[in-house]
């Protein structure tokens, strides 16, 4: 079993993520319950959990830069989620 969010999935938890961000830096994608609640998220191994969080993170750091927040803030924040 895979899990895979859509575009408007990935958005929406991208979106979400990053509120959770500006509230705390330390914060995770599996911390969010819509994410960990999913049953192809449970069910997903650690390799493609760690993609999925690298997808989130990503749209987190592009809607807190496009928002105007500090690079160096944003980054910090999100720069051990996001696989390259």
């Amino acid at each position: 079993m895979t899990c895979r969010l859509s575009k408007p999935e990935r958005k929406k938890l991208g979106e979400r993520f990053a509120e959770l961000l500006l509230y705390r830096a330390s914060a995770k994608p599996c911390d969010m319950p819509e994410l960990a609640s999913r049953k192809d998220w449970e069910e997903a191994t650690a390799y493609e959990r760690k993609a999925v969080e690298s997808g989130i993170a990503e749209e987190a750091r592009s809607i807190l830069l496009k928002s105007g927040y500090p690079k160096e803030q944003v980054e910090k924040a999100t720069r051990h989620l996001i696989r390259y």
